[in-house]
């Protein structure tokens, strides 16, 4: 009896019902891809202090102007405190069909009560209002300091 690898009966399973498969004829080509870069791009930083006595704050990260849509593809954060002091959570928020929507962020925990994450995504925002952050955090003493980044870009609303 010969000794056969599971992964080589799969390969021969898969070429065995290629073989009886109606014939395909399959051509190449060189092509170049085209990647037309955004017309509107849009890169926006949010630096926030959170008060001594306070559990968080809120800020603006951007203005969608009318007529446009944001479209988000990254979110840079970090954040650090003075004080034994972690970071709670982190909510972005984003407008569409005029209604709001959280989206709540995961940072990585680094030493020293320092958080920092970037993280791809695809959120998107209508025109005529605010993209916002709110962080806030465990305990209120000392200071702490949140730095925020989304990127992007606009295109004509739909």
């Amino acid at each position: 009896m010969r000794s056969v690898s599971l992964a080589a009966a799969v390969l021969a399973m898969a070429a065995l019902s290629w073989n009886l498969a109606a014939p395909r004829r399959i051509e190449a080509q060189n092509a170049t891809l085209a990647i037309a870069a955004p017309a509107n791009p849009v890169q926006q930083r949010l630096d926030m202090s959170v008060a001594v006595r306070s559990y968080g704050a809120t800020g603006t990260l951007f203005h969608v102007p009318p007529g446009k849509r944001l479209i988000i593809e990254t979110i840079t954060l970090a954040s650090a405190s003075e004080y034994q002091n972690d970071l709670h959570g982190v909510t972005l928020t984003t407008w569409s069909g005029g209604q709001a929507t959280s989206h709540h962020l995961t940072a990585q925990y680094h030493s020293d009560y320092r958080y920092s994450a970037t993280l791809p995504v695809r959120f998107y925002s209508e025109g005529g209002r605010s993209v916002s952050l709110e962080v806030s955090r465990y305990t209120p003493y000392g200071g702490f300091v949140v730095s925020a980044t989304v990127s992007g870009y606009l295109e004509d609303a739909p």
